[in-house]
């Protein structure tokens, strides 16, 4: 986690591991809004990068991630899954690009598929447990 946050700017499937971190969290909404580099006037994007450093990559989210259960899952709001699942379809969240960039990230890239899975096999469990 060390190097992972040692990154001043990081490859870019790191930052997107963060950015789904955010939104399996449901942090996404604490995020701020910044200029976009380079872009016209006004327009806007989330820094989930910086976010991330200051919020997520800390001592305690391995223990956030191994505290994560199924009620944890059943609680992400539907917007936030949508994003994850696109994240699960990006190349750059491919596992070889993303263990390329960070070990660490590619593990938590490895989690957040995990909890995506989970919550689909929860759709179908729920409502058959009932």
């Amino acid at each position: 986690m060390t190097s992972l946050k040692s990154f001043v700017k990081p490859p870019e499937s790191a930052s997107i591991v963060m950015e789904g971190l955010c939104y399996a969290f449901d942090e996404d909404r604490n995020v701020k809004w910044v200029p976009v580099p380079d872009g016209k006037p006004g327009e806007k994007m989330q820094d989930f990068w910086d976010y991330s450093k200051k919020k997520v990559l800390n001592d305690k989210l391995i223990k956030r991630v191994k505290d994560f259960k199924e009620e944890n899952i059943r609680s992400i709001p539907e917007r936030c899954v949508e994003k994850l699942k696109a994240f699960c379809k990006n190349p750059l969240f491919e596992k070889d690009k993303v263990f390329n960039a960070s070990k660490a990230a590619g593990n938590l890239s490895l989690w957040v598929r995990a909890v995506v899975n989970t919550y689909e096999a929860l759709l179908v469990v729920d409502p058959k447990k009932k």
